[in-house]
């Protein structure tokens, strides 16, 4: 009697870590052994519970410490991920606010991406005035380094041409300055530092484009609207329209609760 409460303890105390992975950290960009080996506990605790069901609980208790050790670890390196990246929030929070003060005193449009809600915000003359839905990179936690790596870049820029119809394959778009001043330094530190090879080019052509609704992070780092969206936000905004990008300015225990 007392293995099969404890057995049937643990599955219940696994399940909730199990509906929290999903819900926070699945939609993450995570490392891949991270989301493999979570997963592979998922596997044991269904063996687990099967091995239950037929009363071998011994079968069961084996499973379910294999499950628990490998999604209690694997739930802890994707909450750690997420910490350090938002470690970025103060600066976060001042580069937004420094753009909303500035559209007001300038009566002036800026758009605010914020990553980890999905979501482009247009403010004019320092008030919201319209939010959109957006996808990213697949790679979008962080900041982008180099061509090629499917991240999102993350700072303050600013829009440098409109492109109608004739001038891309997303509908519309909004080229932005990326790779800004801090952008180029940063990776000229990495390079100097050998954290990125010589061979390895900054990158560029990041826009703000139609084509987007597709429910998943699929772009080469751009940020990604539907074209009836596209269509609004290329009417509010103008070239030199400040564009700032951030995780969030929202605290971590938002998204971990």
């Amino acid at each position: 009697i007392t293995l099969h409460n404890d057995t049937g303890n643990t599955l219940t105390e696994l399940e909730k870590i199990r509906e929290n992975f999903v819900k926070v950290y699945s939609p993450l960009p995570l490392p891949r052994t991270v989301r493999e080996n979570f997963n592979k506990g998922i596997l044991l605790m269904t063996e687990a519970k099967l091995a239950r069901e037929r009363s071998d609980l011994a079968l069961a208790e084996t499973k379910l410490e294999k499950a628990k050790t490998l999604m209690v670890t694997n739930n802890s390196k994707a909450k750690a991920m997420l910490e350090n990246y938002f470690k970025a929030l103060p600066e976060w929070k001042s580069l937004v606010q420094t753009a909303i003060t500035q559209s007001a005193n300038k009566q002036s449009a800026v758009i605010i991406v914020k990553k980890m809600d999905f979501e482009l915000q247009v403010y004019q003359n320092g008030l919201l005035k319209a939010r959109f839905d957006v996808e990213f990179g697949p790679n979008w936690i962080g900041k982008k380094n180099v061509r090629g790596d499917k991240a999102t870049p993350e700072g303050l820029y600013q829009v440098v041409h409109k492109k109608d119809q004739r001038r891309t394959i997303y509908h519309k778009a909004l080229s932005i300055n990326y790779p800004n001043n801090e952008d180029r330094i940063r990776y000229r530190n990495s390079v100097a530092s050998g954290t990125i090879s010589r061979r390895q080019d900054i990158g560029g052509s990041i826009e703000i484009h139609g084509g987007g609704g597709r429910g998943f992070n699929w772009t080469n780092g751009c940020v990604s609207l539907t074209n009836k969206d596209m269509d609004i936000i290329y009417g509010m905004v103008s070239e030199k329209t400040p564009v700032v990008i951030v995780g969030s300015t929202e605290p971590l225990e938002k998204y971990i609760e």
